[in-house]
C-alpha cells in the first residue's frame, strides 16, 4: 500500500524534552509536504501542538486545502486548514479493521542509539519506509 498520510507526534518526536527542534525536522518535513498529507497530532493537546508549530514555523507544512461551510453566509469557500489535533482517547467504527488501520504503520524511534539520536529525522524516506512496523 502507497504511502498517502503521515500523522507525526509533537513530544519527542519532533522536539526534544526541552523543548528544541530535533535536527532535520525542517527538512524532512518539507519533503514530505510536497508528497503527502502530514498532520500532527499531541496527547498533550492540539493547542500545545499548534504553539510549538508556530514557534518553529513549521504549521505550513501541516496545512490543506478544502471546502470549508460558513453558515452565517451560508455559503462553501475553499480554504487553506491546519492538520493539528489532538490524539484521540477513543475511536468509534462499525469496522474493527477500520480502526486498525487508522492505526497505520509505526517508524519505532529511536532507529539506533539513544533515544536522543533521531537520526531518522536525516535518512531518506526508502531507509526510513523499511522500517515501518504494524502499529
Amino acid at each position: 500500500m502507497p504511502v498517502r498520510r503521515i500523522m507525526i507526534d509533537v513530544d519527542g518526536t519532533l522536539i526534544d524534552e526541552k523543548h528544541n527542534l530535533f535536527p532535520g525536522v525542517e527538512n524532512k518535513l518539507k519533503i514530505w509536504a510536497d508528497k503527502y498529507e502530514i498532520e500532527c497530532r499531541s496527547h498533550t493537546g492540539g493547542g500545545f501542538a499548534m504553539k510549538i508549530l508556530k514557534r518553529f514555523d513549521l504549521l505550513k507544512y501541516f496545512m490543506i486545502e478544502m471546502e470549508v461551510y460558513l453558515p452565517e453566509q451560508d455559503k462553501w469557500i475553499k480554504a487553506s486548514v491546519p492538520q493539528v489535533f489532538d490524539k484521540p482517547d477513543i475511536i468509534v467504527d462499525d469496522n474493527p479493521d477500520s480502526i486498525l488501520s487508522l492505526a497505520g504503520k509505526l517508524i519505532p524511534p529511536p532507529l539506533e542509539g539513544d533515544i536522543k539520536d533521531y537520526k531518522w529525522w536525516t535518512i531518506g524516506d526508502l531507509e526510513l519506509f523499511k522500517r515501518l512496523k504494524r502499529g
